[in-house]
């Protein structure tokens, strides 16, 4: 298991010590300064922050690892897994600005 947010995007595969709001902040951050939007709560759920650069670019320049592809993957997800299921539901996507 990775401890450094730098190598694994997801909150809940850091260490025990650090699943607390200190330091998910602190992991958050780190990806906020590498200029790494995205971090995985669960299959269903990311944190994007805003970096200020444009979302649907990743770190190298393409859109793997960036906001969109994110977004992208987990609509992609969501639509397959209701339609595999047959389930007529809607699917509503929480948008939070905290400034």
């Amino acid at each position: 298991m990775a401890s450094n947010p730098l190598q694994n995007s997801s909150l809940p595969a850091l260490p025990q010590h650090q699943q607390s709001d200190t330091g998910l902040t602190s992991a958050l951050a780190s990806r906020y300064h590498a200029h790494l939007p995205i971090a995985t709560l669960s299959s269903q759920g990311i944190v994007a922050v805003n970096t200020y650069t444009d979302a649907s670019r990743g770190v190298d320049g393409g859109k793997e690892g960036s906001a969109h592809q994110a977004a992208e993957d987990l609509a992609q997800r969501s639509y397959m897994r209701l339609g595999h299921r047959s389930e007529d539901q809607a699917i509503v996507f929480l948008y939070v600005n905290s400034i």
